[in-house]
């Protein structure tokens, strides 16, 4: 019997389109369908070789992808690369034929699933400061201000607080302060009478 292009297009599934193929014998005439590579881009396909009257195509895997039925050279079918989750590195990017492998970062160390290695957390006491909070797997420490700094800070501004205080009353006994008719001056009056004399 001879089968018609319109019954070898029926046999197409809802995943791929086919074309025709006419083979001829000494006995019957058939129309053959053949597989060809436009499909919807989730099954990750591209066309390598078109088809042509008497070959069929060959069909490559979209960037992302892998191949999970090779065929004659090509590949049938495709799934994307598998994306590794946050606290694990890449250990194998994949490639046409392989998925990705991942694998889990080792204590002390964090990824965001992306990279190739796992980074190590940062020590904060190595640079003097606080931690704040601790890193896992997936996120770095965090570290807190320098309070050293701020501390001898403090310190110092009392330290220039008390040494222009008994400088100034050191002064005032001294007689190097211009004296007033106030018999009796009290230490806000000392102070702000030696204090630029002190600063100068």
């Amino acid at each position: 019997p001879i089968i018609s292009r319109r019954s070898a297009l029926t046999a197409c599934t809802r995943y791929s389109q086919c074309s025709c193929l006419h083979k001829t014998s000494s006995r019957l005439n058939t129309v053959t369908a053949i597989f060809t590579c436009i499909s919807p881009t989730d099954l990750g396909l591209k066309t390598v070789k078109e088809c042509k009257p008497f070959s069929d195509a060959v069909c490559g895997v979209l960037e992302g992808n892998y191949c999970t039925d090779p065929y004659k050279g090509g590949c049938r079918a495709a799934q994307k690369h598998t994306t590794c989750k946050p606290g694990h590195f890449i250990k194998h990017p994949g490639t046409e034929y392989n998925d990705t492998v991942c694998e889990n970062c080792t204590e002390n160390y964090f990824s965001n699933g992306s990279s190739l290695s796992c980074t190590p957390h940062t020590r904060c006491e190595s640079k003097g400061l606080p931690t704040v909070k601790p890193g896992d797997s997936m996120s770095d420490s965090e570290c807190g201000e320098n309070r050293g700094h701020m501390i001898a800070g403090i310190v110092v501004g009392i330290f220039l607080v008390f040494l222009l205080v008994g400088g100034g009353v050191t002064l005032y006994k001294l007689g190097f302060c211009p004296k007033k008719n106030n018999s009796n001056p009290s230490g806000k009056t000392i102070l702000m009478t030696c204090a630029s004399i002190i600063l100068t």
